[in-house]
């Protein structure tokens, strides 16, 4: 069909700007700072962008490009933790953040399954990069961001999205619990503690955090901080083991 055929279109293109953007960061004449600029975030924009237009088929094929794109090692290499940081502020958040702007019930439906798998990639995302932002940015910015995210998530809670209260508390929960065993998420860290306290209440509202982290979340099975390959640990499926998820 023409609509089809129009997505294969979109995919190729997709993919060879994404390849432009991985030759570029082989070459050892590019720097870093202009591989994210000039080559990634554009790419990861237009992504986003086609995401939110009402295009059924290639809504979900870059949906599912995007997720496997920002796990890439390519992507990992090229993006400092500056970079990352900046992603999810500026593109990531954002996106999980946006309106269709369809009064169509099966249009928005549809998007809200989308927004479902934007859930997935966000929490996904966030627990490959984490660590690298924690080390390399100042504690405010840390907070921000993470308030920005768990926002992000009380959004897509907040618009009535078919299995919204079945996926994204257990992704909130397995963000707060990777913190929580990683030792960044401790009662002496009392801001984090106290506005993560805050911002998960929407999903744990009779749950004190110090309990849930001690009693109620399991931690058994979370990669910790001094996994030396934490990227390989949830690239390699254990995210998606902790949260089954499927958008059909």
């Amino acid at each position: 069909s023409r609509f089809h055929s129009h997505s294969s279109k979109v995919d190729e293109i997709l993919l060879r700007l994404r390849s432009h953007a991985e030759s570029e960061t082989g070459r050892d004449s590019t720097p870093n700072q202009e591989l994210y600029k000039h080559y990634w975030k554009p790419w990861i924009k237009l992504c986003t962008n086609l995401v939110i237009e009402r295009r059924g088929e290639i809504q979900e094929q870059t949906m599912v490009m995007l997720e496997r794109t920002l796990s890439l090692e390519s992507c990992e290499k090229a993006l400092r933790s500056t970079d990352w940081k900046d992603l999810f502020n500026t593109l990531l958040v954002p996106f999980m953040k946006s309106e269709m702007g369809s009064d169509v019930q099966e249009e928005i439906l549809y998007f809200g399954r989308i927004k479902l798998r934007g859930v997935m990639v966000l929490s996904r995302t966030f627990l490959l990069q984490y660590m690298r932002i924690y080390d390399s940015v100042n504690r405010e910015d840390f907070l921000e961001m993470w308030k920005a995210i768990l926002g992000a998530m009380e959004f897509v809670s907040s618009t009535n999205v078919k299995d919204a209260n079945d996926y994204i508390p257990e992704s909130v929960k397995n963000m707060v619990l990777v913190l929580a065993a990683s030792k960044i998420l401790i009662p002496q860290n009392n801001r984090l503690w106290n506005e993560t306290q805050n911002s998960v209440s929407p999903w744990f509202p009779d749950s004190n955090l110090s309990p849930a982290v001690r009693d109620n979340f399991s931690l058994k099975g979370i990669p910790h901080a001094q996994d030396s390959k934490p990227f390989e640990a949830v690239r390699s499926g254990w995210y998606s083991r902790a949260v089954p998820f499927s958008i059909c």
